[in-house]
């Protein structure tokens, strides 16, 4: 079982998160924390794909659901910095001159970020291991 002390604070936050300009989702989180620390655990879902064609032959990669888990230090009400853990899954896939592939991709990427808080609005940077994400969060 999870005690939250008293003291503690628990909040929701959603936000669009743009991974590399090619691929983008929306973050839905539960935070809890006490003091400058913050903990959260979510899910990412996809809203926008990438695809492209070359010739005759045209690729489609989708981002599925995907855990976001990460820990936030707020050294002020402004500033904080964060570090996050994704398990990004993604379905590629690709067709051309009458043959369709189609491919599961998981990975799971740890990062570091930072961002500003402005108000019920954050905006944040977060860099992983093989891309890096802004994102725009409004904090229930």
């Amino acid at each position: 079982m999870l005690s939250i002390p008293a003291t503690s604070f628990a909040a929701f936050s959603a936000s669009y998160m743009d991974i590399e300009g090619d691929v983008a989702g929306v973050v839905t989180e539960y935070s809890w924390g006490e003091g400058p620390w913050e903990f959260s655990a979510g899910v990412l879902f996809g809203s926008k794909d990438y695809s492209d064609c070359y010739g005759a032959v045209c690729s489609v990669v989708t981002i599925d659901p995907s855990a976001v888990v990460r820990t936030t230090y707020s050294p002020n009400e402004t500033f904080f910095m964060r570090l996050s853990v994704l398990d990004f899954q993604a379905t590629a896939g690709a067709a051309g001159y009458g043959r369709v592939f189609i491919e599961t991709v998981s990975s799971t990427e740890a990062g570091v970020g930072f961002g500003f808080n402005m108000g019920k609005v954050s905006l944040a940077f977060d860099f992983f291991d093989d891309a890096n994400t802004w994102s725009l969060a409004y904090n229930f």
